[in-house]
């Protein structure tokens, strides 16, 4: 005998969706007390504008999770890089999952801009929007009451030249999660 249970079997603890400036975000969330689930659905949201030929990070909110004390167990990443120019479709950049937004002028990604999902194991084979970074990671992530509980999804990479156009994210984000207050 199986037992169909709605979403959330009376778990109430639901964070927020960003609002993204370009692009657009979907959830679809699903879960009980012990793993909630998060579905973030990404279209054609701006990660970074390259200026030209030099290293640099960028990122964007995808999601704030609900206050209180919350574990983040597993994620996964699905997701399609591509560039408004041709410039960049060459470029592996590392895409990565964490609770700071990428800004600084590097390569690479480290510490709390991929805590969630580390950029070094998800690349992107290209910036062409023809194949996907895919990665996943089992992490634990303490967030405790007083820390910040934002979700951003980061780039980093050192680019061809510059595209004004930006680089575009498309894809999936799922992130297994539980509250523990």
């Amino acid at each position: 005998m199986s037992v169909v249970r709605p979403p959330f079997c009376g778990f109430t603890k639901q964070g927020t969706l960003a609002t993204p400036a370009t692009g657009t975000l979907s959830v679809l969330e699903w879960g009980d007390n012990s793993s909630h689930f998060t579905k973030i659905t990404v279209d054609a949201m701006k990660l970074i504008i390259p200026g030209g030929a030099a290293a640099l990070q960028g990122g964007k909110l995808l999601y704030t999770l609900p206050a209180g004390n919350i574990v983040v167990k597993t994620s996964y990443l699905k997701m399609l890089i591509d560039g408004v120019a041709a410039t960049n479709d060459a470029k592996t950049p590392e895409v990565g999952i964490g609770t700071t937004t990428a800004t600084a002028a590097t390569a690479t990604l480290g510490t709390t801009l991929e805590n969630i999902l580390e950029g070094g194991l998800c690349l992107a084979p290209d910036c062409a929007g023809t194949l996907p970074a895919v990665g996943t990671d089992t992490v634990d992530l303490v967030i405790k009451a007083a820390d910040a509980h934002t979700i951003y999804l980061n780039i980093a990479d050192t680019w061809a030249g510059a595209d004004t156009g930006g680089l575009l994210a498309t894809g999936t984000v799922i992130l297994e999660w539980a509250y523990l207050d």
